[in-house]
């Protein structure tokens, strides 16, 4: 079960970081459409999503009922020295690029 909630957790945080880096994309060049605003969609989702759960992804809460270590580096599979990072990094660049499409 710890596979696929860490391939689950994988898919999705890659999924969230395209969209993200696609928020910025679009607030830089300045152009809108459909996807930015799906993608949009989804950095607002996600945003709330932590913001109601005390700044923890509840997939990572999942992960550690079945057995994995405790922080987001054990219920993914990616870099160790890239997950404790990606949230911040992330929300500011998503922040950005939604300061971006407004103005």
């Amino acid at each position: 079960m710890l596979f696929w909630i860490k391939s689950v957790h994988t898919a999705v945080f890659i999924l969230m970081s395209c969209s993200v880096m696609y928020v910025l994309y679009s607030g830089i060049v300045g152009s809108t459409g459909i996807l930015t605003w799906i993608a949009v969609s989804l950095v607002v989702l996600e945003a709330l999503t932590f913001t109601l759960n005390k700044r923890k992804c509840p997939l990572t809460q999942l992960a550690e009922r079945y057995g994995a270590k405790s922080g987001t580096v054990s219920s993914m599979f990616l870099p160790k020295p890239f997950v404790p990072y990606a949230i911040n990094v992330f929300t500011f660049l998503g922040i950005i690029g939604l300061v971006l499409i407004c103005f």
